[in-house]
């Protein structure tokens, strides 16, 4: 019996014709024509053994011969298996084939050592089978080499002599689980990419009418396609084209290749552009076979605007490389530059666009240290495109077309493709002349600084923006208590409590911003207690120019002497303000008694007190008109002359009396004072026609009070002003009469306008003279219808030009910025008025504004500078007079003196007559000094003081001079300890001058025959020169005025002098960088000394070596 399934689908055909069947199976099986078992086949199979088994007739009659002949000659794997045991009974030739083991093998192993699943997945595996109606089990066999397959088993019941046992039919199913995974994995691969490709892919139906392709219908489209045309998910389905492309004029172009795509089976490739939604794709169309076809679309709108987005930083780069100060080459690997921008093309004075690098390269350049020239293969370009080098800023002297060289940095790169090869290189170069000279500006600068720093009459400090000082001049030291050394590093906090100009929150505010930031401190110095100095501490930012404050430098100056002025003006000022409010409330009525309450509340609140009373003179005594600080029970109380001792006195000397001790003070009764409970009182008179009526009392309760100068003279300023009003209140004639004095007064002020020598103009806002003085009229020689031009047009009339000849730039001049709301003093102008005539002028300014600030005008004041401008050219005639018209007669005198002192000493004659020579020889020797110090003090006051610096040998130098000035100078007296030293940086005839003041004047007032010692010492970067005598020494109280012009001390009023020698010292010490001082004890002598600064070099070789 043998069962052939056919793939076709024809049902199997059973045979039953024994050996035939069996003959017609094998083939079958040996031609490989059923290798595949589909699962219906296998359940028809079943089905179909079942229907043999059962049918009657011959086949009934011989059951076991067909079951045999079945079982042994299919090419399906069966085996007959004991259902109760699981026992193998019987399995056919396929079965050993299949799972490897010999037939004897097999009968003797049951089902389970072939099942491989665990019993609960069996009996699971059988329930859902009879759940489902599935006449298969799906298990898992191990065969005979340890391979496991997946079997589909089919079972039905079969009797077998007399037993009934169970067929099962094994279907190897493996390959088809795994072809059916593939199909799923493929399935859901194809799906995945269909949703997640980021290219636009869709199926679409061609729509044909009349033979011809009309439009196309979308069938299934993947969310890129949605996005790309933004189509809402779900709805591009069923979307026709001609509605995909909006209408566009691409939308005929693009069904033309969709047909021809569908008409040939050819892929078309094909731009699409939707201007409306900005978008860009090249679609590639390929045929899916019946009017269908599909569309994978790559979107180009990125890459398309990413073109463009390119092309303008392009264009970009190249307007920027075209504006760089900075010269750019570019230079392609054939060795030609491909581009050279402007910059490079001036710094070298011709273009190398589209050059060969060689001409380039030719150019001579050269090392600015060494100056050893550049070879082509060292050029940074050429290393950088022929080695792959990067260099960074490398200096180079490049000789320009112009033959003048220019210090340049160079940089190069190469330029590498994707695989790291080189395609070009790029080069910089950087022009660094000027920055090189900027450079040494800079140095020289920073010397100038250093010697600014240490030089300003000063305290000056620098503080980190970590709050340490990094760097204090002396004064500074001084005013910190420290030497500098130590002070440099040190927080700001540790030194604060010394100084309070150093306190953090100050610094802050500077670091964070704060433009200036001024602060006034008080403090006493170390070493001076009880002494207390007033400086004012200036905060300024140190930026670079980028602006970022990295340091805070403070300034301190004292203005003790400064702020106790100011104390007095303001206390001035104030008095004179409580003055004017008391006029006002006093010439504001003519009531006595509203006059009486007015000015005792006024008054005194000017003069601080806390209590006030006004009193009136009757007979026997005195009587309280009006009070403040008092209760009113006291208005009306008549006071005894006894009781008011001090009232009474002060009238009878009509002057201010103080009692800065009531309690304590004999000529105040002390039951008055402590019964109204006065500590100190001031008593003001008020005299009206030569009368005393009355006397008015500040009274100062809880201490005891010290009434200065200036307290009294305003308290009889205020009684003064009482007593005019009251004697105003008394007699109309007297009210006219004050009315006409006020009337007076302001005639006086418009008189002073008017007549005042500095020129006053007053400008509305839009810059019209609203009033010009006689003064300013004539200086400007402005006419009425000048006053209405606007102020430009004015100034243009007058040329005006600064003090040195340049014309003031718009909107600069004094009138103009006094009208911005700029306060300007004493700006130097030059006008040239059209009369010919050219005056120096100086000009202020200031705004006239409202108390929001707003400006209402200005006003400026002219002050003639010509005369005095005349008189600094008059004093440069008289230096030339001085300096030429009187030395040179004088030398004639003193050249002629040294003749005739010569002729006398060959001739022997006698002692007299050679001391008269020498006599004329130190007058004129003094008088040449005297001539030189008017002449060098003039210079050094006009600016126009020169020397001629050099290095000097001091020793040398000292010698010489001594032995020069024995005609003039005692030098026997002279005692000099001068070593060897490093030379100072002096001007030698300044120098000599110097030395010879100060020795003249040591030996001038020291007693005759007392020596006088000249010594040198060295110092960190100076020599100190001192010149000692034993005179009689200096006053304390002359000793600060020592160095000033003119100056002769109580000592030294009998000498001979005016008073230069000193001053001009000072002035040639300091112009050489060096300062003097003077130490003296009276009656034991002077010492004078001077430090001069080593000559350049000298201060290296003199400093002691590093250890």
């Amino acid at each position: 019996v043998a069962l052939l399934c056919d793939r076709s689908p024809a049902p199997p055909a059973i045979v039953l014709s024994g050996r035939r069947g069996e003959e017609r199976a094998a083939a079958m099986v040996r031609a490989g024509a059923y290798d595949f078992v589909s699962k219906a086949n296998l359940e028809r199979l079943g089905t179909a053994v079942a229907s043999a088994l059962a049918e009657p007739g011959a086949a009934r009659s011989r059951p076991a011969t067909a079951f045999s002949g079945l079982f042994e000659a299919t090419s399906a794997t069966m085996l007959l298996i004991d259902p109760n045991t699981g026992r193998i009974i019987d399995a056919n030739r396929a079965a050993s084939d299949y799972y490897g083991y010999p037939h004897q093998a097999l009968v003797q192993m049951s089902i389970g050592d072939l099942n491989t699943l665990p019993r609960e997945q069996i009996a699971a595996e059988m329930a859902q089978a009879r759940l489902e109606k599935r006449r298969y089990f799906g298990f898992r066999h191990r065969l005979a080499d340890g391979t496991v397959r997946e079997v589909e088993v089919y079972s039905g019941p079969v009797s077998v002599d007399g037993r009934t046992l169970l067929y099962s039919i094994i279907h190897d199913v493996t390959e088809r689980r795994r072809a059916e995974a593939a199909l799923r994995d493929s399935e859901e691969k194809y799906r995945s990419i269909f949703e997640n490709i980021s290219e636009i892919f869709c199926i679409n139906d061609l729509l044909i009418e009349d033979g011809r392709a009309v439009d196309w219908r979308v069938r299934e489209a993947n969310p890129a396609y949605e996005r790309f045309f933004k189509v809402a998910p779900g709805e591009a389905a069923g979307r026709l084209g001609s509605e995909a492309l909006l209408g566009t004029p691409v939308f005929p172009e693009v069904l033309e290749a969709f047909a021809q795509v569908v008409a040939t089976g050819k892929p078309a490739r094909v731009e699409i552009r939707l201007p409306g939604l900005g978008r860009h794709c090249l679609a590639s169309a390929f045929s899916l076979g019946a009017e269908r076809f599909a569309v994978v679309g790559l979107d180009l709108t990125e890459r398309v605007n990413a073109r463009l987005r390119l092309e303008a930083e392009r264009a970009r780069l190249h307007t920027v490389l075209d504006a760089l100060p900075v010269g750019v080459l570019l230079v392609s690997p054939d060795e030609r530059i491909a581009m050279a921008n402007p910059a490079a093309a001036q710094m070298f004075g011709r273009d190398f666009t589209a050059a060969r690098l060689d001409e380039y390269l030719r150019l001579k350049a050269w090392n600015p240290e060494t100056g050893a020239p550049f070879a082509k293969r060292d050029w940074p370009v050429a290393r950088a495109l022929h080695d792959g080098e990067t260099v960074f800023e490398l200096p180079m002297e490049i000789g320009r077309a112009d033959s003048t060289r220019a210090t340049v940095l160079a940089s190069a790169v190469a330029l590498r493709g994707p695989r790291g090869e080189i395609v070009g290189a790029v080069a910089a170069l950087r022009d660094v002349t000027e920055r090189r000279r900027a450079e040494e500006a800079l140095r020289i600068s920073e010397a100038r600084l250093d010697s600014f720093f240490n030089e300003i009459p000063a305290a000056l400090a620098i503080v980190s923006r970590t709050l340490q000082l990094v760097r204090v001049n002396a004064e500074a030291a001084v005013l910190l208590g420290l030497p500098a050394d130590q002070l440099i590093g040190r927080p700001v906090r540790e030194l604060a409590f010394r100084f309070a100009h150093l306190e953090e929150p100050q610094l802050l505010r500077v670091l964070r911003g704060t433009p200036e930031l001024n602060v006034e401190v008080s403090a006493e110095l170390p070493g001076e207690p009880g002494v207390v100095r007033t400086w004012l501490a200036s905060h300024f930012p140190i930026a670079p120019p980028d602006g970022r404050v990295h340091s805070v430098g403070v300034i301190a100056l004292e203005i003790t002497d400064r702020k106790r002025a100011d104390q007095r003006l303001r206390e001035a000022r104030d008095q004179s303000e409580a003055l004017n409010r008391i006029s006002v409330e006093i010439t504001s009525t003519l009531d006595t008694r509203e006059i009486m309450r007015r000015v005792v509340v006024e008054a005194t609140k000017a003069l601080g007190a806390e209590a006030g009373a006004l009193l009136v003179r009757e007979a026997g005594g005195w009587s309280v008109r009006e009070a403040h600080g008092y209760p009113p029970e006291i208005l009306g109380v008549h006071l005894t002359e006894a009781q008011m001792r001090a009232t009474t006195r002060a009238a009878r000397e009509r002057r201010p009396l103080a009692l800065e001790d009531a309690l304590h003070d004999p000529r105040a009764s002390l039951e008055t004072m402590s019964a109204y409970k006065i500590r100190s009182t001031l008593i003001v008179p008020l005299v009206t026609r030569g009368k005393v009526h009355g006397a008015i009392h500040f009274i100062y309760r809880t201490r005891a009070r010290h009434f200065t100068d200036s307290q009294r003279d305003f308290a009889g300023r205020i009684g003064a002003a009482i007593s005019l009003a009251l004697g105003n209140a008394h007699s109309f004639e007297e009210r006219e009469r004050l009315l006409v004095e006020v009337s007076n007064r302001a005639a006086e002020m418009d008189a002073v306008f008017s007549s005042i020598a500095t020129g006053v103009v007053v400008y509305s806002r839009d810059g019209r003279v609203v009033r010009m003085n006689p003064a300013a009229q004539e200086l400007l020689l402005y006419q009425e219808p000048d006053w209405e031009r606007p102020v430009q047009e004015r100034l243009a009339r007058l040329s005006p030009t600064t003090a040195e000849g340049k014309p003031f730039a718009r909107g600069e001049s004094p009138p103009e910025r006094a009208l911005r709301g700029e306060t300007v003093r004493n700006v130097a102008m030059v006008v040239h008025r059209h009369d010919g005539r050219t005056l120096w002028l100086s000009s202020s300014g200031a705004p006239i504004t409202t108390q929001d600030g707003r400006v209402l005008g200005a006003v400026t004041s002219i002050f003639d500078l010509t005369p005095l401008h005349e008189l600094q050219e008059a004093r440069k005639a008289y230096i030339h007079t001085i300096s030429h018209d009187l030395r040179n007669p004088l030398s004639l005198i003193q050249g002629h003196a040294r003749l005739l002192a010569r002729e006398l000493k060959r001739r022997g004659a006698d002692r007299a007559l050679s001391a008269r020579v020498d006599t004329v020889l130190r007058a004129s020797s003094q008088m040449n000094t005297l001539i030189q110090d008017l002449v060098d003090a003039a210079r050094q006051e006009g600016g126009q003081l020169r020397l001629d610096l050099r290095p000097l040998d001091l020793r040398a130098f000292t010698t010489d001079l001594l032995g020069r000035s024995a005609p003039t100078l005692e030098v026997s007296r002279v005692r000099v300890k001068v070593p060897e030293l490093p030379a100072v940086n002096a001007d030698p005839e300044r120098l000599e001058r110097i030395l010879v003041n100060l020795l003249s004047n040591a030996l001038k007032y020291s007693p005759e025959g007392s020596p006088v010692e000249l010594e040198a010492a060295l110092e960190p970067g100076f020599v100190r020169l001192s010149v000692s005598d034993r005179g009689p020494g200096i006053a304390p109280e002359d000793l600060p005025h020592v160095f000033d012009r003119y100056f002769r001390g109580k000592a030294t009023a009998k000498a001979e002098g005016v008073g230069l020698g000193l001053y001009t010292t000072r002035m040639l010490v300091e112009a050489h960088g060096g300062r003097v001082w003077v130490e003296s004890e009276v009656g034991k002598g002077s010492r004078f000394q001077v430090m001069l600064p080593l000559a350049p070099g000298a201060a290296e070789a003199a400093a002691p070596p590093a250890r």
